[in-house]
Formats: C-alpha cells, sequence, structure tokens
C-alpha cells in the first residue's frame, strides 16, 4: 500500500542524506537526489530485516524450516 511506499522512500532519502553527512556520496549542483539503486537497496534492508525477525522469534524447528525455504529458493531460483 502507499504508507509502505512511502515508508521506502523515506528510508532511502535517510539513507542517502547520511551518506552525504559521511562524505560517502558527493552533492551534484547543490541537489541531494535519491535515485532508484537507493530504493532498491533501501527495500532490500527492510525485507532482509523483516527475515531476519521473523527467524529471531521463530521456535528452532520453526527457524530450521525458514533457513531450508530460503536455501532451496537460492538453489534454485524459483519462489513457487
Amino acid at each position: 500500500d502507499i504508507r509502505k511506499a512511502f515508508q521506502l522512500c523515506k528510508a532511502a532519502a535517510e539513507t542517502v542524506l547520511s551518506e552525504i553527512v559521511d562524505n560517502k556520496r558527493q552533492v551534484s549542483a547543490g541537489k541531494c537526489v535519491v535515485r532508484i539503486p537507493d530504493i532498491q537497496r533501501a527495500s532490500r534492508d527492510m525485507f532482509n530485516a523483516t527475515i531476519i525477525k521473523a527467524v529471531r522469534c521463530a521456535t528452532a524447528f520453526e527457524a530450521l524450516l525458514l533457513v531450508s525455504l530460503a536455501s532451496l529458493k537460492r538453489q534454485t531460483g524459483r519462489e513457487k
């Protein structure tokens, strides 16, 4: 939904701003621009954080099942 899209954009903008403050990114023509790769990285980070939280809160068997499914998906490249 739109709230998640805005949350994703906000996370990407915060990451870009922190990179500028830490001098890891240059500001061009006085503009701070969030690009598509920034959005993609924020999306990956948010997704990975959700997965990590799910594994941490799961029982040992549930965590093993989640890790096994992720490994199977990575090996086969299939989601279904």
